[in-house]
C-alpha cells in the first residue's frame, strides 16, 4: 500500500468514527473526480482530494472537477495529507 492510500485510510477511518460517511466513488473512464466524498447528517456533501503531505499537485482533470463541483455550490477541499484533510473537515462540519 502506497503512503498515499495509506493517508487515505486513516482519513476514511477518522471519518467513520465520527458518524460521517467517506466514499470513494470512481466515475468509470472519467479521471480527476475527488478521492473521498463525504456526507454529514443533515445532507451535507463535500468532496475532498488529497494529495502528498510535501509535492502534492492537482492534474488538469483534477482542476477541472474542482472548478465544476465549487462552481456548482459543492464544498471541495484539497488537502495535503490525512491531518489536513481532519481539520479541513472539522471546519466545514
Amino acid at each position: 500500500m502506497t503512503v498515499e492510500a495509506k493517508e487515505e485510510n486513516n482519513f476514511k477511518d477518522w471519518c467513520i468514527e465520527r458518524g460521517l460517511l467517506a466514499l470513494k466513488l470512481q466515475l468509470g473512464t472519467e479521471k480527476g473526480f475527488p478521492d473521498r466524498t463525504i456526507m454529514s447528517p443533515g445532507g451535507r456533501i463535500c468532496f475532498v482530494e488529497m494529495k502528498k503531505e510535501r509535492g502534492g499537485v492537482l492534474s488538469a482533470h483534477q482542476r477541472r472537477w474542482v472548478n465544476q463541483l465549487t462552481q456548482f455550490g459543492f464544498s471541495v477541499k484539497v488537502c495535503a495529507g490525512a491531518e489536513e484533510a481532519k481539520r479541513e473537515i472539522e471546519k466545514w462540519w
